[in-house]
């Protein structure tokens, strides 16, 4: 079975066709990872402002814990007084935290945050009640207010539901850490391999230019050269050929055969090809290319 002969025009069409799907499917590759990593930056930040808003939380529940122990070691309520304000600047600061963390709590994390949101409420109500006490009525009975195990058992829970939130960001975090690196990896082997098929590609094209026309018309014009100074022996290369070089040998080959000897039979006779052909050519827009691959036939014996 004979393979079909392609053009070199087709041949580098298709290379070029083949370069610029490469190139969109670079870019394609390109904004899909880009719009991903945007997307996974954006979930570890999430993550990672979660994380921070615990410790936010903490240390702001640790300073509520030292002034109320001032509080509880008060001699006289002015004293109450100065750590009952400090108290109740923390207190606020830990409810505009949860207003703003409430904010970028994710769809699943919902049920735990509220949890943890409801017991944060508890433990400010149950701080500003110890302010209270100790500047309204004294020292003593903010302590017998503050001091005892039911506001130990709130901050335990608090202590639980913050570790819990702790780990889910931290874990999260490095969840989300291994998919961008993942994701940075894997495009880095698509775009090797895309820009590697892009650099074979371009090879071939330089191949096919150089093999197949460049060398091929630097011996056609040598050949020109030569039938111009009037030698007109020797045979035709390329004419054998089915594309375009072909055609432009065979086409010299018409033009530039002896007039005498055993080939001047086979000249008449492409003579004659061409008077009939030529002409029909313009009338019924035979293909060109064709008539002189008829002719040369004739030429060449076959």
């Amino acid at each position: 079975m004979r393979l079909p002969s392609f053009s070199i025009a087709t041949k580098l069409y298709a290379i070029f066709a083949m370069l610029t799907t490469v190139t969109l499917a670079l870019a394609a590759i390109s904004v899909h990872n880009a719009r991903r990593h945007a997307q996974l930056t954006e979930e570890f930040g999430s993550a990672f402002a979660g994380t921070l808003n615990v410790e936010r939380v903490i240390t702001l529940i640790y300073a509520v814990v030292i002034e109320s122990r001032g509080i509880y070691m008060s001699h006289d309520v002015a004293t109450a007084k100065v750590y009952g304000d400090g108290l109740l600047v923390f207190n606020d600061q830990i409810g505009q935290v949860m207003k703003e963390w409430r904010g970028s709590v994710r769809s699943d994390d919902a049920a735990l945050f509220d949890a943890f949101s409801r017991r944060i409420e508890q433990f400010r109500e149950f701080r500003r009640e110890l302010v209270r006490r100790g500047i309204e009525i004294g020292p003593e009975a903010g302590r017998e207010w503050g001091d005892n195990d039911a506001n130990r058992t709130v901050r335990k829970a608090l202590n639980v539901d913050l570790t819990k939130l702790g780990d889910l960001y931290a874990e999260r975090s490095r969840r989300i850490y291994a998919k961008i690196e993942r994701g940075m990896a894997q495009t880095a082997w698509l775009v090797a391999l895309t820009a590697g098929f892009a650099v074979l590609l371009a090879l071939s094209g330089a191949v096919i230019i150089g093999r197949k026309i460049v060398r091929p018309l630097a011996r056609i014009t040598r050949l020109t050269e030569a039938v111009a100074a009037g030698k007109t022996e020797g045979k035709i290369p390329y004419a054998e050929r089915g594309d375009e070089v072909g055609a432009l040998a065979r086409s010299i080959a018409f033009r530039a055969w002896p007039h005498s000897g055993p080939d001047a039979d086979r000249r008449e006779r492409a003579q004659r090809c061409g008077r009939r052909c030529f002409p029909a050519h313009f009338r019924r827009r035979h293909s060109l290319r064709r008539c002189i691959h008829q002719c040369a036939r004739y030429r060449l014996g076959r």
